[in-house]
């Protein structure tokens, strides 16, 4: 055993001694080498070294065993008698990480800051990074950028195929210009809000949905296999068989309710699990019909085996009722539908998804006398492409052949907030039962009232787990709050990563935490050193008095000699320069109350107009005595007026940005750039005499059904024409 002494480099280190042995003895872990002990000439001839099997270390040597681990032992003895040994040994040597296998097709880049222009400041070191070593990998950038670094509250998410498309949105955001494509900007909330897991029903089923995800990502592929591991014995064809088809008949079978309602479940499931994987869990889930077998699972209600079994049953025993039924969706509310039932016997209410969209179920003779006079009324009906008349007493034959298999299924009380389809309410311990299953096949669905409880209880952002965002739309017609907000998980016609990471992108902006490790784990990646934060510097020393002037008192209460001036108050509707040290932009500020634009309200709350922000933009222009030009408007956020004045201020740099001042400190409501880019087309008028002229208070009425309120002074229009049918 060779031993050596931390005195012999440091002398009597008195208390720090233990401590100084620890890093010497680190050093020798981390180098694998054994430094002598110097002045060492001759040992004591009291000490047995040899029967201690002890030696003095002479010469800087590696250590003797050169495949085995390095231990070192550290003995510290204190001046009042305590004695303490530690023992160093090397970590274990990791594997090198992959470097092939499944490869993401997009990747996700994220940087934060505190500011704006370090945001720019770090998208600029990223990029001088990247270019300057062609070697370096997308995902390993990603991937370190992601994991590695602290997210402040001032965000950037960039989505990139590739390496030349990142470079070029690097480049655009550290110049300060428009944002590119697949970029995105926003500040962070440290309070995002609840959260939703809204999963679509039937109708949203479409040959290949999620084949995509099923072939690149690992998370979603598995727990797909799970559900059909299940399925696919209960099922007349393997389910995957049948969605990831091309044949043409294959359509017509995942059309079919006994495919259908296992696939819905099976793409709900797979992508409640790879958001659950990215460290977004629900606060509240709501299904719609056949979605809510997909909730109630992760609601706790039933396990996911009892789950399927569930869903299986119930589309095959619906396939197996005669056909001959319809379903019709109106574009009404639950009143101006049942006068129209009222004159059509044999008809019922299947779902209220939205204050104008009622969709009603019944013989399909029934359903198609009520189109008809839907449409002398003048109210838009769209027949549902079904076989069956769901959600009607037409599915009773059922209900005895599946109470029995519910039987067998053994229900818990959900351990996690669930909307009740029967109720619109909160779900309590009667949907663990076999009668809630039974009247959810015969009951309408009460989507509206289910989506509006959702909203009471603090619920702020949505996103929907299915093939398309079908209950988004629906959703978006119920609550007309603009700052709720909605994410898709797939969309028809978009590549499937490319919408689950622009969704994941714009969780992250909000301020919700997301685990990049388990993002990144399935794809090999590499860490890589990236740069320091770029801080923003700004100079505190003081400046010094004047002579004769007292220090001290000078730097508390400011100079006797020379007070300063009071603050100017901004008056009230009026845009002043600010007059503020340091920086190169410009800065203005207005005190904005409702009281001034009381004639523009959505949903009886008062809002800026967006030509208030172009007529505040013009009037900084014209007292910066630059062009009255702008362009490439945009607003993120609404800007709410109370009665009470709220500060606004317009900042002129680069760009021009507009911020309000609320019990939360400064938001951010959007920009546009100064300067020309193109000639606005040409207006051309309407020849006279053509298309019909429209009743302009009916118009405005119209729009504030919709919630859109327009007084007096926000109706310009004085004639509206329609041109052509």
């Amino acid at each position: 055993c060779r031993v050596g002494s931390v005195k012999t480099n440091l002398g009597h280190s008195e208390t720090a001694a233990g401590i100084t042995g620890l890093i010497k003895a680190a050093l020798c872990v981390h180098h694998r080498q054994l430094p002598p002990s110097l002045h060492f000439r001759s040992p004591n001839p009291s000490i047995d070294f040899a029967g201690l099997k002890l030696q003095v270390q002479t010469q800087l040597e590696p250590f003797p065993q050169a495949d085995a681990a390095a231990v070192v032992g550290v003995s510290s003895f204190g001046f009042g008698g305590t004695n303490a040994h530690a023992v160093l040994g090397e970590a274990p040597k990791a594997k090198a990480p992959a470097r092939f296998g499944a490869k993401a097709p997009l990747q996700l880049l994220t940087l934060s800051a505190r500011s704006e222009q370090a945001l720019q400041a770090q998208a600029q070191q990223v990029h001088q990074l990247l270019s300057a070593d062609p070697r370096l990998q997308l995902a390993d950038l990603c991937a370190s950028a992601n994991q590695q670094r602290s997210h402040l509250g001032r965000r950037l998410t960039a989505l990139a195929a590739d390496r030349e498309q990142l470079l070029a949105q690097l480049e655009a955001v550290s110049a300060g210009s428009e944002l590119p494509l697949g970029v995105e900007t926003a500040q962070a909330s440290r309070r995002p809000g609840k959260l939703a897991f809204l999963f679509t029903g039937q109708g949203s089923q479409a040959l290949g949905m999620a084949q995509e995800l099923y072939g690149q990502h690992p998370v979603f592929r598995e727990a797909f296999d799970r559900c059909t591991a299940v399925l696919d014995p209960l099922l007349p064809k393997s389910l995957k068989a049948v969605l990831f088809s091309s044949e043409p008949e294959a359509a017509e079978l995942l059309n079919q309710t006994g495919f259908s309602q296992p696939a819905i479940f099976a793409v709900g499931y797979g992508l409640s699990q790879l958001w659950i994987s990215w460290g977004l869990r629900p606060d509240l889930l709501l299904g719609h019909s056949v979605g809510e077998v997909v909730a109630a699972h992760l609601a706790g209600v039933f396990a996911l085996e009892d789950a399927l079994q569930l869903i299986a049953a119930r589309g095959r025993l619906m396939q197996a009722l005669p056909s001959g039924g319809g379903m019709l969706a109106l574009l009404a509310s639950k009143a101006q539908a049942e006068q129209l039932m009222a004159q059509v016997p044999g008809l019922s209410l299947a779902a209220l998804n939205g204050p104008t969209n009622t969709v009603v179920s019944g013989p399909l003779e029934a359903i198609q006398s009520l189109e008809q006079r839907a449409t002398a009324d003048g109210i838009k009906a769209t027949r549902l492409a079904v076989s069956h008349a769901f959600h009607s007493p037409a599915m009773a034959p059922m209900l005895a052949e599946f109470e029995q298999l519910l039987s067998q299924i053994d229900f818990r009380a959900p351990v996690l907030p669930l909307m009740s389809n029967l109720t619109g309410r909160l779900a309590g311990p009667e949907i663990a039962s076999s009668d809630y299953w039974c009247d959810h096949v015969i009951h309408p669905v009460r989507f509206a009232e289910g989506i509006e409880a959702a909203a009471a209880q603090g619920v702020s952002t949505f996103i929907e787990l299915g093939a398309r965002p079908t209950l988004i739309g629906m959703g978006r017609q119920c609550l007309s709050d603009p700052e709720l907000q909605w994410w898709p998980s797939l969309r028809p016609g978009q590549p499937d990563v490319q919408q689950l990471f622009s969704s994941l992108a714009g969780l992250y902006r909000q301020g919700f935490a997301i685990d990049w490790k388990a993002l990144h784990r399935p794809f090999p990646h590499r860490r890589i050193e990236l740069p320091g934060y770029p801080f923003q510097r700004q100079r505190y020393w003081w400046s010094g008095v004047q002579d004769g002037a007292s220090l001290w008192l000078d730097h508390i209460k400011g100079s006797s000699t020379a007070p300063a001036a009071p603050r100017p108050v901004v008056e009230a509707g009026r845009l002043e320069p600010l007059s503020l040290p340091g920086g190169q932009e410009q800065r203005f500020q207005i005190q904005l109350s409702a009281q001034q634009v009381l004639d523009h309200r959505i949903r009886s709350q008062v809002v800026f107009p967006a030509a208030g922000f172009i007529d505040l933009a013009l009037q900084a222009l014209g007292q910066s005595e630059q062009p009255l030009a702008l362009r490439d408007l945009n607003l993120d956020q609404p800007l709410r007026l109370e009665d009470a004045l709220t500060p606004v201020q317009l900042v002129l740099g680069q760009q021009l940005e507009f911020h309000s001042e609320g019990p939360n400190g400064w938001r951010n409501h959007g920009r546009c750039l100064a300067g020309v880019s193109e000639a606005p087309p040409a207006l051309s008028e309407l020849p006279a005499g053509s298309g019909s002229a429209l009743n302009l208070p009916s118009f405005y009425g119209a729009l504030a059904r919709f919630g859109l309120s327009y007084g007096p002074s926000f109706r310009p229009l004085t004639q509206l024409v329609r041109d052509g049918e």
